[in-house]
């Protein structure tokens, strides 16, 4: 038993730096376009058709408005800088979403509005959804 254990020491490559690293090769699916986001996200990111506040977005598209703060990301960079290392990557951090601040009675309301990026995207996850 011992002999076939000395055969295939060889086989192991060992060197002077310690021993060889053992690879293998997996072939794995192809990344969707869903695949990188959290699912509220992609609900998200389906469901804004048109500039929305973050109240009616997140109602269009099925998260909780609190929730939807780490999803979508903080307006404050700080504190969505600190979710998204704590949490996930936001859509405004990944550039998919944009956000325009209007002023509705004297006070500020955001509005959010995909970028060129996040309507390829859209237009990616409509695709893959018929085709799934």
């Amino acid at each position: 038993m011992s002999r076939g254990i000395t055969e295939t020491l060889p086989l192991l490559n060992l060197s002077e730096n310690g021993p060889a690293k053992m690879t293998t090769s997996t072939k794995t699916a192809p990344k969707t376009a869903a695949s990188t986001l959290r699912k509220p996200q992609v609900r998200l990111i389906l469901a804004l058709t048109a500039p929305m506040n973050r109240g009616d977005w997140a109602t269009s598209g099925g998260v909780n408005e609190t929730t939807a703060t780490a999803y979508v990301g903080s307006l404050n960079p700080e504190t969505r800088e600190v979710n998204d290392e704590r949490y996930w990557v936001s859509l405004l951090t990944l550039k998919l979403v944009k956000v325009k601040m209007e002023d509705e009675e004297g006070k500020n309301v955001a509005y959010y509005d995909l970028t060129a990026k996040g309507k390829k995207l859209q237009a990616r996850l409509i695709k893959e959804e018929l085709e799934g």
